[in-house]
């Protein structure tokens, strides 16, 4: 896009023995229009610096908007060409304030200062487009410091939002962030690392860093990323769960297997190969939830566990779930252990628990469930009583439900039995079955 409507107050300054300049450009309340924008006035210097190495222009200014500087760099065909074409990807938008902008110079020998170009400026409400395997970043308030080959982004802001596109389906949103990212560039290799970052917001107080690297150079590519999340809810939660990585039928799974609860901690963490024909991705998704107020479902068609205490380990397309305790109905269920996997296709849930509870109840989970069309046609006319302790097993193909697996062993005192239909009672029943 072309400027328009320029309008300035300018100054020419010459330069004297006393100073670097050789000569200096002032301009105050400049205003122009660039895309059919009326953008902010500003002022400040052009200068010629006169260097031991060569000669450098620098430009100061005190506000200018982002994306016609990043514009015009795109257009500098003396600077590398990778540099060129992430600069267009990350598309950047808001406004630089304090900005200075030196562009070194060849000399006669068609040497230059080094590096060719610097860029340094405070952000101002700065938003990237993703770039690799970098995030997509809005509302960055901080500091920048920029070459050709390296650069370094200081943020602290008080509403930013965050989203890696290549991991994740969903943004976040956070009241406050801050931390450090740095990036290198060494022949045709890119090292990109984010430190520090302390966020708060709806989803909860997080803390993380990642690291990247791209090479045409030998290096294999590869992309690390660790988050911890603290204070959040699980639905919450769940929004770090790296959807684009999972199989669709995982994905589906964790989000109806857990409705609701208070998250302790969670910790995500992402090692990812980029080489095309790598191994299989790793990855790892693990968090621990409220012991009071989580509901868990392993199928849609189930009923909850409630008030369980439960850990989720995600590893590549297998899920573990471990719980130390939960109730279904009115039983007792502690030592549950869990996994969720996908082989060829299909996903299958394999579960085991302690129980203890009402032998009422107990049965009411083979009545009450999809597990009720594998009973006998008087299984619905069975009254039990008494209290029962015992091992329950589930093995459940969700393709094919009616091949699930139910296997309850347990033993009773002073068990009931009454079956209506065929006159049949029964009083204080001991043993184990």
């Amino acid at each position: 896009a072309a400027v328009d409507s320029l309008r300035t107050q300018f100054s020419w300054q010459p330069g004297t023995a006393n100073q670097a300049a050789l000569w200096a450009l002032n301009f105050s309340d400049l205003t122009y229009q660039w895309a059919d924008k009326a953008l902010a006035p500003t002022q400040g210097r052009i200068s010629l610096l006169d260097k031991d190495e060569g000669h450098v222009a620098r430009l100061i200014a005190d506000n200018v908007t982002l994306e016609p500087v990043a514009k015009t760099l795109v257009a500098f065909d003396s600077l590398p060409v990778v540099f060129r074409k992430a600069l267009s990807t990350l598309n950047p938008s808001g406004q630089l304030a304090d900005l200075q902008v030196d562009y070194s110079l060849p000399t006669a020998k068609g040497k230059s200062v080094s590096p060719v170009f610097k860029l340094q400026a405070n952000l101002n409400d700065v938003a990237v487009s993703a770039w690799r395997h970098g995030p997509a970043v809005s509302g960055i308030n901080g500091s920048i410091e920029l070459t050709p080959s390296a650069g370094s982004i200081d943020f602290v802001s008080a509403d930013m939002q965050l989203h890696f596109p290549r991991v994740f389906s969903r943004a976040w949103q956070f009241d406050r962030a801050e931390g450090m990212l740095h990036w290198f560039r060494e022949g045709r290799t890119l090292w990109m690392n984010g430190e520090q970052f302390v966020m708060t917001g709806e989803v909860g107080d997080i803390t993380g860093r990642f690291s990247s690297l791209t090479s045409k150079d030998g290096f294999e590519p590869r992309l690390s990323l660790l988050m911890g999340l603290e204070n959040s809810r699980l639905p919450d939660a769940m929004t770090f769960m790296p959807d684009k990585l999972l199989a669709p039928n995982v994905v589906q799974w964790l989000e109806q297997a857990f409705a609701q609860g208070n998250v302790k901690r969670t910790r995500f963490v992402l090692e990812q190969r980029l080489k095309k024909g790598a191994p299989a991705i790793t990855k790892s998704l693990a968090m621990d939830v409220d012991a009071e107020q989580v509901d868990f479902s392993f199928h849609r068609d189930w009923p909850h566990l409630t008030e369980a205490g439960v850990n989720v380990r995600v590893i590549d397309q297998q899920v573990t779930v471990a719980a130390t305790e939960a109730r279904f109905y009115d039983l007792m269920l502690t030592d549950i252990a869990a996994d969720y996997a996908i082989k060829r296709g299909a996903s299958r849930l394999k579960a085991t628990a302690q129980v203890r509870g009402e032998l009422k109840q107990a049965w009411q989970t083979l009545t009450d469930t999809p597990l009720q069309k594998m009973l006998f046609g008087l299984a619905n006319d069975f009254q039990l009583g008494g209290q029962m302790q015992g091992v329950l097993a589930l093995d459940v193909p969700f393709s094919e439900l009616e091949k699930s697996n139910v296997d309850l062993d347990f033993s009773t005192r002073n068990g009931r039995l009454n079956i209506p239909s065929l006159a049949v009672s029964a009083n204080d029943i001991e043993g184990s079955f």
